[in-house]
């Protein structure tokens, strides 16, 4: 237990439990989004934006939704009416708004596609379509119900000294493989 630790903040002991969150996330969009192409390709096709086995709008998206569902708690919780409708409306614009940016700006910067809807129908630009964002929607009441509490309790289990440590370690894996990409 170190005197850094002592003197932390509720908010920067969350920012380090958001790193590693993060990172779990955006792995497991990589292994969803590498499964799910290759067999719709039945070939390998290794999914992400950076060289480590990272898809960060994944980890974006679910911590944007964690965070929305934290804030929201009093009014948006499985008491309230039509909940599951909401989160997934909530999940299903909220992708479309993170896809539809995200292409734009990796496009602009990067000069290249990583994703391209083009022959999906009700598309826009290519960046988008509702078929996708159905799916993410129904991602938004499956995520927050089932795998969210798993990989909290999961994170919830290492041990306060350590937290901070495995976030800066991740933070800086992450700026080494965002600069290497």
């Amino acid at each position: 237990y170190s005197r850094r630790n002592s003197l932390k903040t509720k908010g920067e002991d969350m920012f380090d439990k958001f790193v590693i969150l993060f990172v779990i996330y955006s792995f497991f969009g990589f292994v969803w989004e590498s499964i799910y192409c290759t067999v719709k390709t039945n070939m390998w096709q290794e999914r992400g934006l950076l060289y480590g086995p990272l898809c960060p709008i994944y980890g974006c998206g679910v911590i944007a939704m964690t965070l929305i569902l934290n804030r929201f708690n009093d009014v948006l919780n499985e008491s309230v009416p039509h909940y599951y409708l909401k989160l997934f409306l909530i999940a299903f614009l909220g992708s479309m708004i993170l896809e539809y940016t995200t292409s734009f700006a990796l496009e602009k910067i990067f000069h290249a596609t990583w994703w391209d809807y083009s022959n999906v129908p009700f598309n826009i630009n290519g960046r988008v379509s509702i078929p996708t964002a159905t799916g993410f929607g129904i991602a938004g009441i499956v995520v927050p119900k089932y795998i969210i509490p798993i990989i909290e309790s999961f994170v919830d289990k290492i041990p306060f000294q350590f937290i901070g440590g495995i976030s800066f370690i991740l933070t800086v894996l992450l700026t080494v493989d965002f600069t290497l990409t």
